[in-house]
């Protein structure tokens, strides 16, 4: 049998890249040489892998807290740079900043991934470590490989803490499996650390099966409230969700300042 060549792409080779900034699975990221305020987003093998993720891009157009798609070359796709990079890398760095700051990017991601819902688009990767921080600390939804619409099947999972060793039924795309992993987005953001972050997968995936949850003590109880209500299904949308936040997310929504949300 004839075997199809796979060409690997090797990151000291590509010229047009000063800094390799972050490496996943599928891909690498690296700051343009010649473009320092871009990335350029790369897949390792000869694969269309960037092909979902293009399409979603397409399908969301623009939105404030969406990375923006600037152009795309041969070479992958190329993105603004946002020095401050992730979420979990600005915690790993500067460590968690006030809560008021940590309740307005809870408050952000509902919005921007309610606006993914929107588009019968289902993330299917929802993490800190894909959810960046521009400039001015305003949260960008990132990573749009694993994207697929409602219905489809799905060609990749969250990271095993954010999951929980849970997958869709028949493998097909469902809001319910973005719903119950934005849990433990808000887990990490208010908290600054994944859930289960000092247990191996095998662990995490026997706490989900024994239905033991990371405790929500520490945290005020309306927001513990909607992390408890991912995890246990009682949403089926983010229209549901966003409901249980305060009332004061309505005012934002309304045109208030970001300030006044939590002041």
């Amino acid at each position: 049998m004839n075997q199809i060549p796979v060409t690997i792409v090797q990151e000291h080779k590509l010229p047009i890249v000063s800094k390799i900034i972050d490496r996943g699975t599928h891909s690498f990221v690296g700051i343009l040489r010649d473009h320092p305020t871009c990335v350029l987003k790369r897949p390792r093998q000869n694969e269309d892998t960037l092909k979902s993720e293009k399409r979603a891009l397409a399908l969301l157009g623009q939105h404030p807290y969406i990375v923006q798609l600037q152009r795309t070359s041969e070479s992958g796709l190329c993105f603004e740079y946002h020095p401050f990079r992730s979420l979990r890398h600005y915690y790993a760095e500067s460590g968690p900043p006030s809560l008021d700051q940590r309740y307005r990017w809870y408050h952000q991601a509902v919005s921007g991934f309610a606006y993914i819902h929107s588009k019968n688009l289902i993330h299917h990767d929802i993490s800190a470590r894909n959810v960046l921080l521009s400039s001015d600390l305003t949260i960008k939804i990132c990573d749009f490989g694993s994207a697929t619409q409602l219905g489809e099947e799905i060609h990749g999972l969250a990271e095993f803490r954010y999951s929980f060793g849970r997958v869709s039924r028949e493998w097909k795309a469902t809001f319910m499996y973005d719903l119950f992993c934005m849990g433990a987005l808000f887990y990490e953001i208010i908290v600054g650390k994944p859930p289960f972050d000092d247990l191996n997968r095998a662990e995490v995936v026997e706490r989900f099966k024994q239905q033991t949850l990371p405790s929500l003590d520490a945290i005020e109880h309306t927001y513990a409230t909607i992390i408890a209500n991912c995890w246990n299904d009682k949403y089926s949308s983010f229209q549901e969700l966003e409901a249980d936040l305060p009332s004061q997310v309505q005012e934002y929504h309304n045109g208030l300042s970001e300030s006044t949300i939590l002041s």
